[in-house]
């Protein structure tokens, strides 16, 4: 009997405490929801300025700019004597972990990645010989440049060409005779 009593008296007061602790929990919760809802104060993405926007927000402006910059941009891969326009789709951007990945201040990089079989694909066609594996580093340029949506950028392949290249004619001469004449232009050369 006095254990029926005794229960009948704690129950209540351990109810009202897990409601106590579980009330106030929910509020800490709740209020840090509620407060981290916009960004901080001057947060930009690849300079488009981001400040008081949501997550959602920001993703669905970041979308918007990067389907103009795709119609606008010259990034330009100069090769062998020849310019040609890089395409926008072997470039994949990370919405969602950009605006993750935002800096309090200043102006953060989108993340992107470059499809590789797209770009040797895309290199092969354009520039016939040749594959992604003679340009080391290529890949990490392009993402520099697209991450900060630069519009008009040229990336000289001759810097990342590691290989030999392609000799379509090659000729030799088994004697040359040097006159004076020639060796005074060489000299004059060097």
């Amino acid at each position: 009997m006095k254990n029926r009593r005794l229960i009948q008296l704690l129950a209540p007061m351990f109810i009202m405490t897990v409601l106590y602790v579980g009330v106030s929990q929910l509020g800490v919760f709740l209020y840090e929801k509620i407060t981290s809802v916009s960004f901080i104060q001057n947060a930009e993405a690849a300079s488009v300025d981001l400040s008081g926007k949501t997550k959602k927000q920001a993703v669905k402006l970041l979308e918007t700019k990067v389907e103009s910059w795709k119609g606008e941009q010259e990034i330009t891969l100069s090769f062998d004597g020849r310019d040609v326009l890089l395409d926008s789709d072997a470039i994949a951007f990370h919405f969602k972990e950009s605006v993750g990945a935002l800096k309090d201040q200043g102006n953060s990089p989108l993340i992107v990645s470059v499809d590789e079989a797209g770009l040797n694909g895309f290199i092969e066609e354009r520039f016939p010989g040749y594959h992604l594996d003679q340009f080391p580093g290529l890949q990490k340029m392009i993402e520099d440049a697209t991450s900060m949506l630069k519009v008009d950028e040229t990336i000289n392949l001759d810097e990342y060409f590691e290989g030999e290249e392609n000799v379509f004619y090659a000729g030799e001469l088994d004697k040359i005779e040097v006159t004076p004449g020639l060796s005074s232009f060489i000299d004059a050369i060097l």
